[in-house]
């Protein structure tokens, strides 16, 4: 038997481990093992599925022990974790690490603390316990590795357990900061030459050195344009080498500093609030957004003129379709949309138009028999099922790229059947009664 395991690691997948024979009777989905990952790293994973399928290309290792009588997660909380790690573009081993307590997510680095109010009871303890009461005692905390080495075993997962139930030990959790400030080299000028003066007859009684010259006067280049001089800069404009650098500092014309630099640096100082600049793929895609945006505002706009243009005439029945037909698109672009946060997606602009178009093409022939509030319900219910249509739709394999059938057609005979429901003679003869 196989099983899938999540372990409290930022990981592109979940691991598959192989289940002993002697182990699979004990096994469920939602109890913790300890599995070995890597040459020496120890760690508590929670088993996703269980399969009797080996995974092909490779010999999965065996799980080292079973941690739990019982599930300490179920299916469903698995099922949620899953959901959270597509939405929040994560790994399942990330919600992991902030959903599990730490006391359940022991692994190699772990820190093992004794408990300042712990019972130290001999006859309550079995030898391996006493032995690490012992040394918490004396040291007040072990790791894992310290631990492993004092009772001569690797698996000492369930020793632990036992200890952090009993409330003699607690797991602490090393918050290391994993930031690093990143350190530049900036070039300035020697302070004998930062007066205009010296500088002019240091450069006037230059004499050989040409490459050492140029790379001076590519400093003094830079400095003058961009203020602050790095060092990667300066080389690179003038094509030039460590060594030259190096005989400029010896010399006592140019000084080396290091100094941190944010990595997000935002030059506010001209105003620039925008801390990254979006990629090409990005800004192809806010591009892509935009456009159809502004095609979805042309194409409403020109479905008034045959709507509402169909009365062949500035009058109470064009009125009404054109009345109709703008609310209608806007109750299935927000029906769309917020359908859309139903079954767990992100509401969005491209949502909302898919919606709209839906909307004008099931008011089309409703538009001159219906009343503004019939026309709202029209685009909620035409909004609702070309979704479902939609979404039925690409699970098949019926080859429609652009959903015009769920949108068009459906939402079309939608509009169609609920033509027959809500028309109204007293929408039909508004022009009528408008000329009497």
């Amino acid at each position: 038997m196989y099983a899938e395991i999540i372990i409290p690691l930022a990981l592109p997948k979940n691991y598959t481990w192989m289940i002993p024979t002697s182990m699979e009777s004990d096994v469920m989905v939602g109890t913790r093992v300890e599995v070995m990952l890597g040459v020496n790293k120890r760690y508590a994973g929670i088993i996703k599925k269980l399969s009797p399928i080996k995974p092909e290309g490779f010999q999965p290792k065996p799980i080292i022990d079973i941690l739990d009588e019982a599930p300490i997660v179920y299916e469903h909380q698995l099922q949620l974790w899953e959901w959270m790690a597509e939405y929040y573009m994560c790994t399942e081993g990330e919600v992991m690490q902030a959903a599990i307590p730490s006391h359940l997510k022991i692994s190699s680095e772990s820190i093992f603390v004794l408990q300042e109010d712990a019972n130290l009871d001999a006859k309550s303890l079995s030898d391996s316990e006493y032995i690490i009461s012992e040394a918490l005692e004396i040291k007040k905390e072990l790791s894992l590795i310290e631990i492993q080495k004092l009772l001569n075993k690797k698996s000492v997962y369930p020793v632990v357990n036992k200890l952090i139930q009993k409330g003699i030990c607690i797991v602490r959790e090393n918050m290391k900061d994993k930031f690093t400030s990143k350190l530049e080299i900036f070039i300035t000028l020697h302070k004998d030459y930062q007066q205009e003066a010296a500088l002019e007859i240091l450069l006037n009684s230059w004499s050989g050195a040409p490459k050492q010259l140029n790379l001076l006067l590519s400093f003094l280049h830079l400095e003058k344009t961009e203020g602050k001089v790095t060092q990667k800069a300066v080389l690179a404009k003038a094509n030039a080498s460590h060594a030259q650098l190096k005989a400029l500092i010896e010399k006592g014309v140019l000084v080396t500093e290091k100094r941190k630099t944010d990595r997000l640096a935002v030059d506010h100082t001209n105003g620039d609030i925008h801390i990254h600049e979006l990629t090409q793929s990005q800004k192809n895609a806010l591009k892509d957004i935009q456009t159809k945006l502004i095609g979805t505002g042309l194409l409403w706009f020109g479905w008034f003129g045959f709507n509402a243009g169909s009365a062949l005439g500035a009058n109470a029945l064009s009125i009404n379709a054109f009345a109709t037909t703008n609310t209608a698109a806007a109750a299935a672009g927000l029906a769309w949309m917020f359908f859309d946060v139903l079954k767990g997606k992100k509401p969005s602009v491209l949502g909302f138009c898919i919606g709209a178009v839906v909307g004008l093409v099931a008011i089309t022939p409703a538009a001159g028999f219906v009343g503004i509030p019939q026309s709202i319900f029209i685009g909620l219910i035409a909004a609702i099922i070309s979704n479902i249509a939609s979404h039925v739709f690409k699970l098949s394999r019926v080859d429609d790229t652009l959903d015009v059938f769920p949108c068009h057609g459906i939402g079309g005979m939608v509009g169609m059947l609920m033509t027959g429901i809500f028309a109204s003679h007293r929408v039909t003869s508004m022009e009528r009664i408008h000329r009497q």
